[in-house]
């Protein structure tokens, strides 16, 4: 989909794209992240190393995933050095947990 300038409302809205065209991005959403390469928009960054037919690896990205710890890459790395993160979710905190009863208790 091709529009100027694309919103949050937009990517609500068109539940059959994946992808949009538009200079600029207009939103805070803050329960999924937007990514953008060059002017393309998407939620989902596979989407848009797709359309560039390569990976940038982001060495950061590399070396936290090779953390024995590793679960998830923090909200401010991308796997892709290409892409730009936009706008993300709220920003949260690892919480140690063991089981499902202590995980409610603090949060």
């Amino acid at each position: 989909m091709e529009a100027e300038t694309l919103t949050e409302d937009i990517v609500w809205q068109h539940h059959d794209h994946l992808m949009w065209n538009a200079t600029e991005f207009k939103g805070t959403p803050n329960s999924y992240p937007i990514y953008r390469y060059k002017d393309f928009h998407s939620f989902s960054l596979l989407a848009l190393i797709f359309l560039k037919a390569a990976l940038n690896l982001n060495p950061r990205a590399y070396l936290a995933a090779k953390l024995q710890e590793f679960s998830m890459l923090e909200q401010g790395i991308t796997i892709d050095l290409d892409n730009v993160r936009l706008v993300c979710p709220i920003k949260f905190k690892k919480i140690p947990t063991t089981t499902f009863k202590h995980w409610a208790r603090s949060t």
